[in-house]
């Protein structure tokens, strides 16, 4: 949740990527497409700054069809770009 709006949202998902919603989470677009690895598996925003998020990606290797991860990646911009870190 971004807390400067708090209808704007951030989700990620394993194979679903980066998704974003700017009405409290009645609609969802797709907001990472075109990241070298899909499987997010962790999301956090840097408490000074809530323009600055990290995305964590792959999954555990605890379960047979894990997805495996590209590192982490970077956004400075509240989510519109990402680099990889």
């Amino acid at each position: 949740i971004d807390p400067a709006n708090p209808q704007r949202l951030i989700a990620g998902m394993v194979s679903g990527g980066i998704w974003n919603s700017t009405d409290a989470g009645a609609s969802w677009t797709p907001y990472s497409d075109w990241l070298p690895n899909l499987a997010i598996c962790s999301l956090a925003r840097d408490p000074r700054n809530a323009d600055v998020l990290y995305a964590g990606t792959g999954e555990g290797l605890f379960n047979g069809d894990a997805i495996g991860g590209a590192g982490i990646f970077k956004s400075t911009d509240g989510g519109d770009t990402w680099q990889e870190i």
